[in-house]
Order: structure tokens, then sequence, then C-alpha cells
């Protein structure tokens, strides 16, 4: 699945991620998140996608790292 992805492509990972959530696998989403995030750490639209998915699970504490790390770079300030 997304290995066969670009593993430089920040895009491709996001979009993939996307996707995944959409139909409902959170984990695998998450993961491709994360590959994006490596990628383009500054990214405030991957944050907060990232940030989203745990959230659904209930899994606040994970959530909650994703939004103070956005905050802390000072890249913008978002709602869940």
């Amino acid at each position: 699945m997304a290995g066969r992805l670009d593993p430089e492509h920040s895009d491709a990972w996001f979009c993939m991620g996307f996707c995944l959530e959409t139909i409902g696998q959170a984990e695998e989403a998450v993961r491709c998140f994360e590959q994006s995030l490596r990628i383009d750490p500054r990214n405030p639209e991957i944050w907060r996608c990232k940030g989203r998915v745990p959230l659904a699970l209930g899994r606040e504490d994970e959530a909650r790292e994703c939004v103070l790390r956005l905050s802390a770079t000072n890249l913008i300030q978002f709602t869940l």
C-alpha cells in the first residue's frame, strides 16, 4: 500500500493519509501523516489532520501533542 509511494513526496503521503482516514483506516492514516511530516514538518494542514485522527479515536493526549507541536512552531492557530 503506502510503501510504494515516493518516500520523499510529502503531498503523496498526505493524500494517502487523507484517503485512508476517509475509509476508516485510522492507524494507517496516522503513519502516512507522520511520513509526510518527516518531509514537511512545518505544514499546518498535515499537523491538523494528524491530530484529528487520534482525537476521533479517543486518544486525546496524542491529538493534544499535535496541537502543541503546531503551536510551538507558531505556524497557525486552529481547532481540531
